[in-house]
């Protein structure tokens, strides 16, 4: 990732593919996190596998944090600025909640975000989070969504059913 404001909003450091490649081996392993690869066609016929498509990524962290418990920390990055606005952040994001929602039962999830981030924070408000508090000492905002949160029947009352998919 070499867009330095990219790099400033999600709190990234520049890395090797060889440290990008440890990084997933590292993810792969490890139970509390999951990772998605987010790719965009050009149109129906194009392989998903090509990695010209590749247009970012979708992460959930499981925390168990005092007062998190069973909530997850999600993040998502669209790198490719030709792919912005397009909405596939939003499908991503509520892809993934509704799976965390079936599949590891979680109650709710949060977002950290950088406060000079506007684009996330409008995104993550369109999808029914709400700010918790002021920046913290990184400034990041905290975002939430869960059970008590105003939109929550709304936008989990038609979940995604997730059927096996053959790749």
């Amino acid at each position: 990732m070499k867009d330095p404001w990219l790099r400033e909003m999600t709190a990234s450091e520049p890395l090797t593919l060889q440290e990008e490649y440890e990084n997933q081996i590292s993810w792969f392993e490890d139970e509390t996190k999951l990772t998605f690869i987010l790719c965009q066609r050009e149109n129906q016929k194009d392989d998903v596998k090509n990695l010209d498509h590749i247009v970012g990524d979708c992460n959930i962290f499981l925390t168990d944090e005092e007062g998190m418990e069973g909530l997850g920390e999600i993040e998502i990055m669209i790198a490719e600025a030709r792919a912005r606005g397009k909405g596939i952040a939003t499908e991503a994001l509520n892809l993934l909640m509704s799976y965390c929602l079936q599949e590891l039962k979680l109650k709710g999830f949060i977002a950290k975000i950088s406060n000079e981030n506007e684009p996330s924070k409008k995104l993550f408000r369109s999808i029914g989070y709400t700010q918790v508090g002021e920046p913290n000492y990184f400034n990041e905002v905290l975002f939430r969504l869960d059970e008590t949160s105003p939109r929550w029947k709304e936008i989990f009352s038609n979940q995604v059913v997730s059927q096996p998919y053959d790749a």
